[in-house]
């Protein structure tokens, strides 16, 4: 009895045994390659430097189990080594195989040069999909490190980078990006990246520390260049925002540093510095706002008091006491005659003639002889140009033509090129360089050309977001004034009769 329980025992491990060895064969899966040419070296590591293991003729089939780099893992005749995978040939679907399962570990990896810690690892720059040299390798061996990269190091910054990266910034509670933004090498490095900057090392911040003690900028918007948009990025730099070094420039950095200001505000996350961002950022508003004035309420007239006219007295006769006569002979008295009274006439008053008003007269602007109107601003140019006109400006000088809209309607014209083209047209009418300059221009509107004089330097406020252009541009007229000194500009009336001496 005891015989058969220990040759049940026996039976039941050998058939364990043998039951187990098909899937060890599974976890090791290997392809069947032939080798492509002569003299084929399969090597002891997967390097060329490494110590041959033997020597292999062209048309000899090796079972291939990996791929590490640019070499397979193969068998020959009981022998293993590495191959370079130039050096034999595969079927497609096997090679995808081998590539897709290719795994190497910090120890293996021949671009991992030993390291085995981060803190071992240059902190490097910030780094996105299609970068590639030292950075990248940087980062993908940090990454191996924390086990988030599988593949053999190639300094490339390709898909299997990205979704290493995505998975790390899952694991760390950071916004997926799949970039190795500057939260992200903070995070994963231990310290900033080394295209950060900090308050106190950025030479751009002039020894600024508080938001105070920065000029409230205007309203600005990706594009926009210069001081607005420096005291921007120091603002930004102050809230731990913004990480690159200052550069003046709206760009995706200063896009992405606005976004996450506008997120922790609650604010509308539209990348731009517009007023409510500026206003909360800096605690004030902009320095282009201009509030909506109160409409003045009109005086009701009162109403006049209409007198109650007093009722006349009517007066009480009193009787007269009425003497008993003695029976005397009565004469029969004559009656009287009774007068009827005239009535008066009464006068009918004669209507006054009401005064019919005279409707005032709009001035016509002058004509000259080449058909260019001379348009005098406050007596006619006001009401022409209505709220969001759209009109033509020909500058005379290099006969550039572009599109422009009525902004407002003040002491003179203000007005925004209406696309991105027509700031470029704008742009090189001046030269490349928009600026202060009087310019003579004609002003098409509404089947019109007026005579008129503009200079081109944004400035103030806007409506249009996307046409390149940071703010308004001004057009006088004949009799028109500046905004600050409200006087008429000698300069831009010259410019004027130069225009009004040019045709369309």
């Amino acid at each position: 009895m005891r015989n058969h329980k220990r040759l049940l025992i026996v039976l039941t491990i050998l058939v364990m045994l043998f039951t187990s060895i098909p899937l060890a064969a599974d976890a090791a899966k290997t392809y069947t390659g032939t080798i492509n040419a002569n003299n084929v070296i399969m090597y002891s590591a997967a390097s060329t430097t490494s110590k041959t293991v033997l020597t292999l003729k062209k048309g000899v089939k090796v079972e291939v189990s990996a791929l590490t780099g640019n070499f397979y893992k193969a068998t020959y005749n009981k022998k293993t080594g590495y191959i370079q995978k130039t050096k034999v040939s595969l079927p497609s679907a096997s090679a995808k195989a081998l590539a897709a399962a290719e795994v190497t570990t910090v120890k293996n990896d021949p671009k991992m040069n030993g390291i085995t810690k981060i803190s071992q690892i240059a902190v490097p720059k910030t780094t996105k999909k299609g970068n590639s040299g030292k950075y990248v390798l940087a980062l993908q061996q940090a990454l191996k490190i924390k086990g988030y990269y599988k593949p053999p190091i190639n300094s490339k910054f390709d898909n299997a980078t990205v979704d290493a990266v995505k998975a790390y910034q899952k694991a760390v509670k950071l916004t997926q990006t799949g970039e190795a933004d500057y939260a992200t090498i903070k995070k994963l490095f231990g310290k900033d990246a080394a295209n950060a900057t900090t308050v106190k090392t950025d030479p751009k911040m002039n020894g600024i520390t508080k938001i105070s003690q920065i000029t409230v900028p205007t309203t600005t918007r990706k594009g926009n260049t210069g001081k607005n948009v420096l005291a921007l990025q120091q603002a930004l730099k102050i809230k731990g925002l913004y990480h690159p070094a200052i550069n003046s420039r709206f760009d995706d950095a200063t896009v992405a540093a606005v976004k996450a200001f506008q997120k922790a505000s609650k604010l509308t996350q539209t990348g731009q510095a517009d007023f409510a961002t500026i206003k909360k950022l800096f605690g004030k508003d902009a320095a282009n706002f201009k509030p909506t004035p109160s409409p003045t309420p009109k005086k009701t007239a009162t109403p006049k008091k209409t007198a109650t006219p007093t009722p006349k007295k009517t007066a009480t006769p009193t009787p007269k006491k009425t003497a008993t006569p003695t029976p005397k002979k009565t004469a029969t008295p004559t009656p009287k005659k009774t007068a009827t009274p005239t009535p008066k006439k009464t006068a009918t008053p004669t209507p006054k003639k009401t005064a019919t008003p005279t409707p005032k007269k709009t001035a016509t602007p002058a004509v000259s002889s080449n058909g260019t109107e001379n348009l005098d601003w406050f007596s006619a140019g006001k009401s022409i140009f209505k709220a969001g006109a759209t009109f033509q400006v020909k500058d005379v000088g290099s006969g550039k033509v572009w599109n422009c809209k009525r902004l407002y309607a003040g002491n003179h014209l203000d007005a925004e090129p209406l696309t991105a083209s027509d700031t470029a047209i704008m742009k090189s009418a001046y030269g490349g360089t928009i600026n202060y300059v009087r310019r003579p221009v004609l002003v098409k509107y509404n089947g019109h050309v007026y005579a008129g004089s503009m200079y081109g330097e944004p400035h103030g406020d806007y409506s249009i977001q996307d046409n390149n252009f940071d703010g308004q541009f001004c057009i006088h007229f004949t009799g028109s004034t500046t905004s600050s000194t409200k006087v008429v500009d000698a300069a831009h009336q010259a410019a004027i009769q130069k225009a009004l001496k040019a045709s369309w």
